[in-house]
């Protein structure tokens, strides 16, 4: 998990300097760096698929970003430490990601 750390932390750092696309395969390998380490279930799981999903939010990638969103949702149901996760941005997304998409009774 100390690789998916350095690379989660060095896809935010790369997010905040504006650079997303050079932070998203940082990301994704992050992703399965850790899911291949402690399985779909796990809070920091949750929270790199979340960070992929503001790439996708900022790059108006609407479908990919509901894919990320939706697993965040299920990851969070399903483990204890669900409070590790920042589920406010997730359903902000989630808001963006939905009007983006004209889906406005789900936003």
């Amino acid at each position: 998990t100390d690789l998916a750390s350095i690379l989660y932390e060095y896809g935010t750092l790369l997010c905040e300097d504006g650079e997303l696309e050079d932070a998203l395969p940082l990301l994704e390998e992050a992703l399965r760096t850790q899911k291949s380490i402690k399985g779909l279930k796990d809070a920091r799981v949750a929270n790199i698929l979340l960070k992929i999903a503001e790439v996708h939010v900022e790059g108006e990638r609407f479908d990919s970003s509901l894919v990320s969103l939706e697993q965040v949702i299920l990851i969070a149901g399903s483990v204890d430490d669900s409070d590790d996760i920042d589920l406010s941005t997730c359903q902000y997304l989630l808001g963006v990601t939905y009007i983006a998409r004209e889906n406005f009774e789900k936003a």
